[in-house]
């Protein structure tokens, strides 16, 4: 399959229907539930694959998590976004009553119940815990995969939803990897006065930022025309344009605090995209470094380090 991308975009300068060719074989297998096992290959094949894996593999709080996730109720929540489109969460309450709510939003080629050490710390710490099944993913409504930009709308229906059950609710925003660009997208958007945070780590600029990084280190390939053609098929299945979906433009617009986390050996998302974001957003904001962490692990790696830094943050914005 991989030489077949290759020659692929070999040829894609050569006519409009080569051009509309590679297109295609790049939305499939990266932005549709059907690809998904694909772009999961390509994925642990990144220079933090091996090390993610074995961290992921191995690390207690990612059992305890299963098994958080595993035992406790869900509630299954609908809502409909400002577009009309149907989409779901899965809720898990705190033992006692609370007017604090997290949103936690998953990564790419993840799930809601991958999300569970995150919830079960959240949950440790008072809050009911929302999972969204983001677009493309699990369970969700559509096979279309949006890297984010379309799922910012579930997370604003989401708030409006919470707000309207629990006037009193105190709402934090968080996600990791296409999670953590979802809810940098979602600050971009107006939102009920509940949702008092947020917190991104390892998010990326935007979905051209990222498609380009990952089509050099996974192919070798460098050439415009590719992620062009890409772009372009997304515009037509998806009504997804890489470029507008921006995590980059969204907090420039923010006004919604926002803790910035990335691990400093992280190149799946590179590492140089956490100081970009956080130079560009307009809101209150904070960020942690989290030393000898690549992708996605650093509440793994260093785990004292993570969640003292997300209570600090939260305590300026969230009350008992």
């Amino acid at each position: 399959m991989k030489k077949v991308i290759k020659t692929a975009a070999g040829i894609a300068g050569i006519t409009a229907a080569s051009y509309m060719t590679v297109g295609e074989v790049f939305y499939n297998l990266f932005l549709t539930r059907g690809g998904i096992s694909f772009a999961q290959k390509f994925q642990t094949k990144s220079s933090d694959g091996d090390e993610q894996n074995e961290i992921f593999s191995t690390n207690e709080a990612v059992k305890e998590g299963d098994r958080w996730y595993a035992e406790n109720e869900k509630t299954r929540i609908e809502v409909y976004t400002r577009d009309g489109s149907k989409r779901h969460a899965y809720m898990i309450k705190t033992k006692e009553p609370s007017h604090k709510y997290v949103i936690t939003c998953h990564g790419y080629t993840s799930k809601p119940s991958d999300m569970g050490f995150y919830g079960m710390e959240f949950q440790k710490r008072g809050y009911n815990v929302i999972m969204p099944a983001l677009d493309g993913h699990a369970d969700s409504e559509t096979n279309k995969i949006s890297m984010g930009w379309h799922d910012r709308l579930i997370v604003v229906a989401l708030t409006y939803y919470i707000a309207e059950q629990d006037p009193q609710a105190q709402i934090v925003l968080h996600g990791n990897s296409m999670g953590g660009a979802t809810v940098m997208m979602t600050t971009g958007e107006k939102m009920p006065e509940n949702v008092k945070c947020c917190i991104e780590d390892c998010g990326y600029t935007s979905v051209w930022d990222e498609y380009k990084v990952q089509l050099k280190a996974m192919f070798g390939i460098d050439k415009l025309p590719v992620l062009q053609a890409a772009n372009t098929a997304a515009k037509i299945h998806a009504k997804l344009d890489f470029k507008e979906a921006s995590s980059l433009n969204q907090v420039k617009k923010s006004v919604t605090p926002t803790l910035f986390i990335h691990g400093e050996r992280d190149t799946f998302v590179p590492f140089w995209m956490l100081e970009t974001n956080y130079s560009a957003a307009v809101c209150e904001k904070d960020k942690l470094v989290v030393p000898d962490a690549v992708h996605a692990v650093s509440s793994l790696v260093h785990p004292e380090l993570y969640w003292g830094k997300i209570d600090e943050f939260t305590a300026k914005y969230i009350t008992d």
